[in-house]
């Protein structure tokens, strides 16, 4: 019996931790998920996040702009150069905001500067960018 409510509470106590997300992501997945091409834009970010090798963020950023400005022309016909030109900025900028403005202490704290300048936004940010974007062209 007592093991059936400490698993209760634990669980209930992992969903709530799960449930508490970023606003800035929320409300972007409330976006994403409501537009007619999200779908589209999460599979293109999932394809170009698939992509491995020896990039510089420079060449990461290039091959993610151009899968999903891609993706989005394949789906509605838009040309895809002014919305690729748009992410790829974006990107830049994200990846510069992401840069630490100190050395990191070790090599793990290096390590999860690199990734997070590698991949600076989430999908869900990143969709909702192209997405506007996108609508506007």
């Amino acid at each position: 019996m007592r093991a059936g409510v400490l698993a209760f509470v634990f669980t209930a106590a992992v969903v709530d931790c799960l449930n508490m997300e970023d606003p800035v992501i929320e409300k972007a997945r409330k976006f994403v998920t409501g537009h007619k091409h999200g779908n589209i834009c999460l599979e293109a970010f999932e394809d170009a996040e698939g992509i491995i090798g020896g990039f510089s963020h420079f060449d990461k950023h290039m091959e993610t702009a151009e899968t999903l400005a891609q993706k989005l022309a394949e789906a509605t016909g838009k040309p895809m150069e002014e919305l690729e030109k748009r992410i790829l900025a974006r990107l830049h900028e994200a990846t510069e905001a992401a840069r630490p403005t100190t050395e990191p202490e070790d090599e793990e704290g290096r390590k999860a500067a690199l990734a997070k300048m590698r991949s600076p936004l989430h999908a869900m940010e990143l969709c909702e960018f192209a997405l506007r974007h996108h609508d506007e062209l």
